[in-house]
This record gives C-alpha cells, structure tokens and sequence, in this order.
C-alpha cells in the first residue's frame, strides 16, 4: 500500500501531509488485507477510492460488497457451475496438466467478480476436479 500512496500522492501533485488518507485509515485497510477480509487487489481498489474521497476502508469496503467470499458452499456451486461448462478443460486436468487449474481459478474469480478467497478457490476446485 506504500507504493499506491506514493503513487497517488506523485499523480495527485500533492504532499504526504495533504494527503487524503490518514495514517490510521492506511493501518486499517492493511489490516483488512492481511486478515484476509478483502485481497490485495481489491486493497487497492479500496485504497483508490480512499484517496479520492477520504473515506473509511471498511465503509468503502461495506458499501461496494468487497469482502472475500471464503463461504465454501458459495464458492463450491459456483466452482462446480464452472466445471461443468467446460468438460474439454476438465478433461485436460485429469489428464495431468496442472496448469489448466489456474483457468479454473480465473473463471471462478470472474464469476465471482475477484470476491473469491484465492486459496479457498483454488482448495475447493482441486477437490471437484479429483
């Protein structure tokens, strides 16, 4: 997140001391990210638009429906909606080319709009898959 805020602040013309974002609101959103209740890709979604408005991580987090979906049923049926839409990739798996797992994960992170735990995704479509 260091790096979002000086890129901001050199894009943005402005000081560290006129920045948008406060400490404390900075310490929150790492937080967030490092409790795995958003990704860091999303971190810096979120951490955009703090700088743009001034707001606070968690409500910007609430307000937009960016928390981690970690709820395994959720990502289960839709990890199983994927497979079966793509019989010849399922295929190319169980023949041993672990590189189409990836595939797997990227559609389920789609589908999830990026909202997907990675490594709940990626634990759950190893499980389908076998």
């Amino acid at each position: 997140m260091q790096s979002e805020l000086l890129r901001c602040l050199n894009e943005s013309g402005k000081e560290i001391e006129a920045s948008p974002v406060s400490p404390a609101s900075l310490a929150e959103l790492i937080k967030l990210v490092e409790s795995g209740k958003i990704s860091g890709a999303i971190g810096k979604k979120v951490f955009a638009t703090m700088f743009e408005s001034g707001r606070n991580p968690n409500e910007i987090v609430a307000a937009e429906g960016l928390a981690q979906i970690s709820d395994t049923s959720v990502l289960e049926k839709a990890a199983q909606e994927i497979i079966a839409k793509n019989p010849d990739n399922v295929a190319k798996y169980k023949s041993g080319n672990q590189g189409v797992l990836q595939f797997f994960i990227g559609q389920l992170m789609k589908a999830t709009k990026g909202q997907a735990n990675p490594q709940a995704a990626g634990d759950i479509l190893r499980k389908l898959l076998s």
